[in-house]
């Protein structure tokens, strides 16, 4: 497939109804479409917020292309970040490789001191969700990073914050590749404040199409996207695995803007498909 100029993607959009590509990868996740899978999931994640205070931490566990990354954007933008739930939150979605960057990256986020040694850094922060626990808040930490056994003892200390004999109100969603539940069974406190496990799994029939319906509506498009056929191939092909689903989805939008079609037809998928095999075997052309 030829490169095609701004001007000719732009018309090609505004010819298809739509203001942008609905499958590329942004990052605020905008075209998110939960599904039955996600809204489960966020409902066990904000249920820690509200009810046994020893009920803390989500283990999420997740392949690469699973949607981990879209989620906690979701998590961190949608259901925190928009006011749904009050309790501060932060979104850790880099490397923290040590007990020092782990909470650095924290106080960065709430606009804290971070200006001291890693004793003076938790410090603040325990000061900072001692005001919010008065104000019936807390803090909640979104984690979307393997995090190695020496920043897990630093979370469960903050986990364990206690004033007056009280637990401090702090919580806890990770989602990681590794094998969360295995780590699990080593830390006897974790074990205590775990309230959700989870492994995401590939979508069903039924959710996976739904992410083909309702992205390129969200994206400003009233007519079907994709033939039925072309929805069928797409779906069985990525097994309902999301990132499979999105990058197949993706690259048949790529060859319709450089088609005269209206819309993705079955050709167009196998063409993608076969494009994608090409990729993974190292023989781009």
């Amino acid at each position: 497939m030829t490169a095609l100029s701004e001007q000719t993607v732009v018309n090609r959009l505004r010819q298809l109804g739509l203001i942008e590509n609905p499958f590329f990868s942004y990052p605020d996740a905008r075209y998110f479409v939960p599904c039955v899978e996600h809204t489960s999931l966020y409902h066990d994640i904000l249920r820690l917020c509200v009810e046994d205070p020893r009920q803390r931490v989500a283990l999420i566990r997740g392949e690469a292309g699973t949607g981990k990354t879209t989620l906690t954007t979701r998590l961190s933008n949608t259901v925190f970040g928009s006011g749904i739930v009050t309790m501060p939150s932060v979104l850790l979605a880099e490397e923290v490789p040590t007990p020092t960057t782990f909470v650095r990256a924290v106080n960065d986020a709430l606009g804290l001191d971070t200006r001291r040694s890693l004793a003076g850094r938790l410090e603040v922060l325990k000061a900072y969700v001692s005001r919010q626990t008065a104000l019936g808040k807390g803090l909640f930490l979104i984690i979307d990073e393997n995090i190695n056994s020496q920043v897990w003892s630093t979370l469960l200390e903050i986990l364990d914050w206690r004033e007056n004999g009280q637990l401090l109100s702090v919580r806890a969603a990770v989602f990681s590749e590794s094998n969360l539940f295995k780590f699990e069974e080593t830390k006897e406190l974790l074990q205590e404040y775990v309230g959700v496990r989870r492994t995401l799994s590939n979508l069903s029939f039924s959710s996976a199409t739904r992410i083909l319906e309702n992205r390129p509506r969200m994206a400003g498009r009233s007519a079907p996207l994709f033939q039925p056929d072309a929805v069928s191939e797409i779906v069985e092909y990525s097994n309902g695995h999301p990132g499979t689903l999105i990058r197949l989805a993706n690259k048949a939008f790529l060859k319709l803007l450089d088609s005269n079609e209206s819309a993705i037809n079955l050709q167009a998928v196998l063409d993608a498909r076969s494009k994608i095999e090409q990729e993974d075997e190292g023989h781009v052309v």
